[in-house]
């Protein structure tokens, strides 16, 4: 059974922690090592924050050696590469200079599922709704609903006379 024994100085600076954390994983971390802290068993904690016990051993042996909350921080990730090359951006600004209905579409202004379509046709790469909206962003364009103005009545004067 592993223990973590910690000064005063510590348990109050991890404890001051969970008020200010922003982080989910640093909080469960945080809370995790109080509880063991102040002496319950690992297996308790570890169902208490729904996490494996050895999660809960990990994260002692981080902190003990390096006491810190940087040291219960996850590790920066590359993530997932983006989809997004300049060749796709280009076939997208490509077709934001036109209208569907230049690319055969059967419809007189873009939608981010038109987009879409447009991208899967010409490049064959899949690309969310949310993804495309966000590179429209980034790339300054604004989405504004079409406002259907309905042209003067040319008899109105005849029939209000």
């Amino acid at each position: 059974m592993e223990s973590l024994n910690l000064s005063q100085k510590q348990l109050s600076k991890l404890e001051n922690s969970l008020s200010k954390c922003t982080d989910v994983r640093i909080f469960k971390r945080t809370l995790g090592l109080l509880e063991v802290a102040r002496g319950k068993p690992i297996s308790q904690v570890a169902s208490l924050l729904g996490v494996d016990r050895r999660s809960v051993y990990n994260w002692i042996k981080v902190y003990k050696s390096s006491p810190t909350l940087k040291s219960i921080s996850d590790a920066p990730r590359s993530g997932r590469p983006s989809l997004w090359t300049q060749d796709i951006v280009r076939c997208l600004e490509a077709a934001l200079m036109n209208r569907p209905d230049d690319y055969g579409y059967r419809a007189m202004g873009w939608t981010t599922s038109l987009l879409r379509e447009h991208i899967v046709a010409y490049k064959g790469i899949k690309i969310a709704d949310d993804t495309i909206r966000e590179k429209l962003h980034e790339l300054g364009y604004v989405w504004k609903r079409p406002r259907y103005v309905l042209l003067p009545d040319p008899d109105h004067d005849k029939k209000n006379a």
